[in-house]
């Protein structure tokens, strides 16, 4: 089923089960010579794409979420692989269960040295259905001898801080729909995306349009929400990998207009979070 992931380049949508007949290359080892003249041994190490698939669908078990649509594609031979899986489950409460939009874990592989492989937590928005990517949880390594030991952890980790970073997701949404946008302050905002690497340059003149003419009706007028929406908008039509590095960088820029910062919670904030819920469950009242 469909989550609203553009093909390119020759990209096709292929099913969950022909993954792992996908063939992954050996990998290669480079001998040369350090600064000092010392023998150096330099080793590229592709992993299968069912690797990363299986790690995060087995993480996302183990950790309480639920897989309810998926999406995959890749180019010929395999060489660049692309999935969304969307995601329920673990108190993800807010928007998302209000289907305004849904919550995605994006994967991202390849065999020809373009991307690393790795993980992204992400936003699909019902209306229009845009997509978005944020910098906050992700996991990603490089091509390199230790990916098979590392790439698992990384991604473990990753997703473990999923409930907190959807929830953040939650109020940087509502932040962005709050927060007023002077429309004459439109060319100086595009410009600062574009420098930001948030839109290309080539298409902010889509964007302006798109903005001042929303393709879809967001409920919400002269906000940064219109000006999120008509970003992701025009970044439909880009390359998959291309529009995750946009909108991770789309909501830094955004994010600093409203105000809004990712934080985290801590063991600490953890640990007294469930302390008070225990307490409140108990019927115990303790004097400050």
């Amino acid at each position: 089923m469909s989550l609203g992931m553009m093909l390119h380049c020759g990209a096709k949508e292929i099913d969950r089960a022909d993954i792992p007949n996908i063939a992954c290359p050996d990998k290669i080892v480079t001998q040369k010579e350090d600064v000092n003249g010392r023998p150096q041994e330099s080793i590229w190490q592709p992993v299968e794409h069912e690797f990363l698939v299986r790690q995060a669908e087995i993480n996302l078990e183990r950790q309480g979420f639920t897989v309810t649509k998926s999406q995959f594609a890749t180019t010929p031979l395999g060489m660049r692989f692309f999935g969304l899986m969307e995601i329920t489950g673990k108190d993800l409460a807010g928007y998302g269960s209000d289907k305004e939009y849904s919550r995605l874990l994006g994967l991202r592989n390849s065999f020809d040295k373009t991307m690393t492989a790795g993980i992204a937590c992400g936003a699909k928005v019902f209306v229009c259905d845009n997509l978005s990517f944020s910098g906050e949880v992700c996991a990603n390594h490089r091509h390199t001898k230790h990916i098979f030991e590392k790439l698992p952890g990384l991604i473990t980790t990753a997703i473990s801080k999923i409930t907190e970073a959807f929830k953040f997701q939650d109020l940087r949404i509502d932040a962005y729909k709050k927060t007023g946008f002077d429309r004459y302050e439109l060319g100086d905002q595009l410009i600062r995306l574009i420098r930001s690497g948030s839109v290309p340059p080539g298409k902010v003149v889509a964007v302006h349009d798109e903005y001042l003419k929303p393709t879809h009706d967001h409920g919400t007028d002269s906000k940064v929400w219109n000006l999120f929406n008509a970003v992701t908008e025009v970044l439909k039509k880009v390359p998959a990998t291309e529009m995750c590095t946009r909108t991770q960088k789309l909501h830094v820029e955004l994010d600093k207009i409203t105000g809004i910062k990712w934080k985290p919670l801590t063991e600490r904030d953890r640990f007294e979070a469930e302390r008070a819920e225990e307490i409140k469950e108990a019927g115990v009242i303790i004097d400050a």
